[in-house]
């Protein structure tokens, strides 16, 4: 079982983390450069339904910064990248189908994860207390996630959380009605068949970034930042 040791505390603002075959970006919604004019008549549509004012920007700013980081990818404008969606709800890139990403936006930060033929998924989430309750830990985790959460509640419980959400993006089927069937806590988890490598960051800005990788990629994590 994992420790919560082995959730590396590191800065990242801006910066790039490289896990295996998989990368994943993270920044600040004030720190994207927005072009309105990128977004599809369907992402506007989107935006203004939004009734909180943050909301949309935060919304708005991941639709930017997706496409500002596949342009650099792939080499192609940012104009003329288009995403569609599977059948289960699980966006791709119409571009480049080799191209896999999961996108996760929480509070001011948002994380994009991607990788070239490997199915990846990553969540952030904002520690917040207040949305922590026994209910929802007694109802959603595995008996390992609960004893894991006993040793630091609110850390504990973000990081397994956001390990399920990582590791149904990359599968793309959205979340299941029993999540507690599901032990986070190991560093390979088996999902229909297939092994999600996990890793999980916690961020010293009060987030918690999980990422899931499927496991026959490079092992290992390093990070690059300022």
């Amino acid at each position: 079982m994992n420790t919560l040791e082995n959730t590396t505390q590191t800065k990242i603002t801006g910066e790039e983390i490289l896990v295996g075959n998989c990368a994943v970006y993270t920044t600040q919604v004030q720190s994207v450069k927005i072009d309105f004019q990128l977004l599809t008549t369907e992402e506007k549509q989107r935006s203004e339904r939004f009734h909180r004012r943050e909301d949309r920007e935060r919304y708005i700013a991941t639709r930017c910064y997706i496409r500002e980081i596949i342009s650099n990818i792939i080499g192609v404008e940012a104009s003329v990248i288009e995403f569609g969606k599977t059948e289960k709800g699980k966006p791709y890139l119409k571009n480049d189908g080799s191209v896999r990403f999961s996108i996760s936006h929480s509070g001011s930060r948002i994380a994009v994860a991607v990788s070239k033929n490997y199915e990846c998924g990553c969540d952030i989430e904002e520690i917040d207390a207040s949305k922590i309750s026994d209910d929802i830990i007694n109802a959603h985790f595995h008996e390992n996630e609960i004893s894991f959460i006993k040793s630091n509640r609110e850390i504990g419980f973000y990081h397994c959380w956001t390990r399920k959400e990582a590791i149904y993006k990359a599968e793309g089927s959205g979340l299941p009605d029993k999540l507690s069937s599901v032990d986070s806590t190991a560093e390979l988890v088996m999902v229909k068949g297939i092994k999600y490598q996990l890793n999980t960051f916690q961020l010293l800005d009060g987030y918690i970034l999980s990422v899931a990788i499927r496991s026959n990629q490079e092992q290992g994590t390093t990070v690059q930042g300022e």
